[in-house]
């Protein structure tokens, strides 16, 4: 179980989203962690610790920041196991899902083999699947939708976490336009005169919070991407392209505590200028990101590129993919070939068939 901690900062800071870097060190049975803050508005700061043995556990934020409403608190836990009952009516219970050490499957943390089986809702955390009603353009409520989806047997989505562009140009998919919002129109980030991705919209992810919370409580691992290949970001000022990297923190942060698939960005068509600008901002994402460039419980990272990720992604160095994939370049049956061909790669990765046809 999610384990939040909230923290009221003392100090005004003028963009608390990047000025503040306040994290805790959670130690247990399991090792030791380092949890990012999410900054949730105003003066306050939200941390989501989870378990992964049981145990006492505890957790301090330390000496970090020099704001005496974010230091040196302090705190701890004990996690009980679940019971065998209790993994079974929900996997999530078994672990983090991880690569397996044959190096070509998944599985959660206990052992037990994770075969992802997923639908693509791409714009799932906005109004278009709407919380508890179907009047979002997709005419079923989320609830409805995961229900729907887990009786036949899937066990994950495949969602973009934010669409930032969405209502200010029409990024992607004209039926949807200006609908890529939380249900209270809330933007992921600010708009004045364009996107301003140094600023945070804390609305919009209390917004989609109910969703991945449900999901989890389903049994779900959501394929979590960060933003669409058409989102300017890469040409933005180096303010913005450095608040990339915070934006990634900010996701493992807020839903890290989940169980999740991660990629680094929805990058499956346009030019090799634009594969390589992307691959220079997650490479340096990567870099200053905490945790050997992962989430905080090291949940596993791909990438949705054109065609197969062996062609670019996966040769960049450092390694920053755990899955190799395949997307729907061509729309036709030639990824499977891709897929046989990186199966059974001299160093291979488990690879992921994002939108097969």
């Amino acid at each position: 179980e999610v384990v939040e901690e909230t923290f009221h900062a003392d100090k005004t800071y003028v963009n608390p989203y990047v000025d503040v870097d306040l994290w805790v060190d959670l130690t247990g049975p399991g090792g030791t962690y380092k949890i990012p803050a999410i900054w949730d508005g105003g003066n306050t700061f939200r941390v989501r610790l989870v378990a992964t043995e049981p145990g006492k556990w505890t957790w301090s934020s330390g000496r970090k920041t020099g704001d005496s409403g974010l230091d040196r608190k302090t705190g701890s836990f004990t996690a009980v196991a679940w019971t065998e009952a209790e993994k079974k009516a929900n996997p999530n219970r078994r672990g983090i899902v991880r690569v397996a050490k044959n190096g070509r499957t998944l599985q959660y943390a206990d052992g037990t083999p994770f075969f992802y089986t997923g639908d693509t809702w791409w714009s799932a955390l906005t109004k278009v699947y709407a919380w508890g009603t179907d009047e979002g353009v997709s005419k079923i409520s989320f609830q409805d939708a995961i229900a729907l989806r887990k009786a036949q047997g899937f066990n994950g989505i495949n969602i973009i976490a934010c669409f930032p562009s969405d209502t200010e140009k029409g990024i992607w998919d004209k039926a949807s336009h200006g609908e890529k919002v939380a249900e209270d129109g809330s933007t992921p980030f600010k708009i004045n005169g364009g996107v301003d991705y140094t600023r945070m919209n804390p609305k919009y992810w209390q917004h989609a919070d109910r969703k991945m919370k449900h999901m989890s409580e389903e049994g779900f691992v959501p394929f979590l991407e960060t933003v669409r290949r058409h989102e300017e970001w890469p040409t933005e000022n180096e303010a913005e392209k450095e608040a990339f990297t915070t934006y990634i923190r900010y996701l493992g942060a807020r839903w890290g505590c989940y169980n999740l698939i991660f990629s680094w960005v929805h990058a499956d068509a346009g030019s090799d200028e634009l594969q390589r600008a992307w691959g220079a901002m997650v490479v340096k994402a990567h870099a200053e990101l905490d945790n050997d460039g992962r989430l905080p419980y090291g949940q596993p990272r791909t990438v949705m590129c054109p065609g197969a990720s062996d062609k670019y992604w996966y040769t960049l160095s450092p390694r920053i993919l755990d899955i190799n994939s395949v997307s729907n370049q061509g729309r036709d049956g030639e990824c499977i070939g891709w897929l046989r061909e990186m199966f059974f790669l001299d160093d291979p990765l488990p690879v992921y068939n994002l939108e097969p046809y």
